[in-house]
C-alpha cells in the first residue's frame, strides 16, 4: 500500500497541468448608468480539448486580514443579476484556439445609490473525453482522472457617481490597520521597508497587516504620499 501511495503522489505530480485558459482583459470597470458589451478573448492554452461553462456570479469577502463593516453591503453591492453572458458555454475548444465571449452590463435601477458594484465572470473548463469530442455521452461507471481544473474569475466592477475616497489609516503596535469607509474600493501601494505590495480594500471593508515592530510604513497612490508612519 506504502509503494501504491508513493507512485500515486509521483503521477499526480508529474501530470501537466490541463484545462488552463488565457483570458482578456483580466478585469473590466463600467459606468453602471451606461450599458455595454464587453467582448472576451478566450484561448485554450492546455493540450486538450475542453468545454467551457461561463456565468456571473458573487464572491462575497473571505480573507483572515478583512471584514466588512456593513453586515449587509453583501447584498447590496452584488452585481451578478445584471450581467448577461453570450454564449453561457463553450462546447468545444481545441488547443491554442480562442473565441469571443461577450458580456452585457445592465444599467442598474435609479434606487441602487452612488457607489460600487462588483461580481465576477466565472469560466469553468472541463477536459473532454474521447468520445465527447466525436459527440458520444460518456459511458456510465467509474473513471480515473487526474486532470487538474482550474477556475478563472474575472473581476467586473458597475461604478455610480463620482468615485468619492474615506480611508482611515492606523499605526499602533506592529499592526497596521486600513478602514475604508467609502461606497468604492481604495487602491495603493504599500512599502513596509523593503517589502512592496499592492492594496485592494473594497466598499466598506477594514483590513489588518502585522508587521515587526519599528517597521517604516508608507502607503502611496502613485507619487502621492497617502500616509507614513512607524509601528
Amino acid at each position: 500500500m506504502k509503494y501504491f501511495v508513493m507512485f500515486f503522489v509521483l503521477v499526480f505530480m508529474s501530470l501537466p497541468t490541463l484545462a488552463q485558459l488565457l483570458i482578456a482583459p483580466t478585469r473590466v470597470i463600467v459606468d453602471a448608468d451606461s450599458p455595454i458589451t464587453e467582448k472576451f478573448i478566450v484561448e485554450n492554452t492546455s493540450d486538450k480539448p475542453i468545454r467551457v461553462e461561463i456565468k456571473p456570479i458573487y464572491r462575497p469577502l473571505k480573507s483572515n486580514h478583512s471584514r466588512r463593516l456593513d453586515e449587509g453591503i453583501e447584498s447590496t453591492e452584488d452585481l451578478s443579476e445584471f450581467l448577461q453572458v453570450s454564449p453561457p458555454v463553450i462546447r468545444e475548444l481545441k488547443p491554442n484556439q480562442r473565441r469571443v465571449v461577450r458580456l452585457r452590463t445592465l444599467r442598474l435601477p435609479a434606487n441602487k445609490p452612488d457607489g460600487e458594484y462588483r461580481a465576477y465572470l466565472w469560466f469553468a473548463p472541463t477536459v473532454l473525453s474521447a468520445s465527447e469530442e466525436q459527440g458520444i455521452e460518456p459511458a456510465t461507471g467509474s473513471a480515473f482522472e487526474l486532470d487538474f481544473i482550474i477556475n478563472s474569475y474575472i473581476p467586473i466592477y458597475a461604478q455610480r457617481g463620482d468615485t468619492v475616497e474615506n480611508i482611515d489609516i492606523q499605526c499602533r503596535n506592529g499592526e497596521l490597520k486600513l478602514l475604508n469607509h467609502s461606497a468604492y474600493q481604495f487602491s495603493a501601494m504599500l512599502t513596509a521597508d523593503d517589502h512592496e505590495e499592492k492594496l485592494v480594500i473594497l466598499r466598506q471593508t477594514e483590513m489588518d497587516k502585522s508587521f515587526a515592530k519599528e517597521t517604516k510604513i508608507k502607503v502611496n497612490q502613485g507619487e502621492r504620499l497617502i500616509h507614513e508612519c512607524i509601528l
